[in-house]
């Protein structure tokens, strides 16, 4: 697949969700899913910054996101929305699959898009 359609603010933005990324595996380093679920205070760290992540991918331009339809913006916006709109109704399961699966694929997809930047 050829990526396409970045221009340097898009690439600005990927470089933030990637410090955000870098942030919250080094926050859950060690942790298990039985620890986090007990821990109100990561709970809410991840939360954050999976928030941060998904208020970033938002402002990334319109031709980036229609031309890179690999990465689940929306499914990113939805995640957000749900945090902050409904944190009682959170399941932390959920979460835990999303920093263990969904994060690193979202990671290793902007690091390739990183890697050359075909800008406009």
């Amino acid at each position: 697949m050829r990526w396409c359609c970045m221009n340097k603010k898009d690439v600005k933005i990927l470089g933030r969700v990637l410090e955000e990324i870098d942030f919250l595996e080094e926050v859950m380093q060690g942790f298990t899913f039985e620890m986090f679920g007990t821990n109100e205070e990561k709970k809410r760290v991840v939360i954050f910054t999976l928030i941060n992540i998904a208020e970033l991918v938002r402002i990334l331009s319109e031709e980036f996101k229609t031309a890179n339809k690999n990465i689940p913006f929306e499914k990113i916006s939805k995640t957000r929305n749900i945090s902050v709109h409904h944190y009682d109704m959170i399941d932390f399961e959920t979460v835990w699959n999303t920093i263990k699966i969904s994060i690193p694929d979202l990671k290793s997809k902007i690091e390739k898009l990183l890697e050359k930047p075909n800008l406009f």
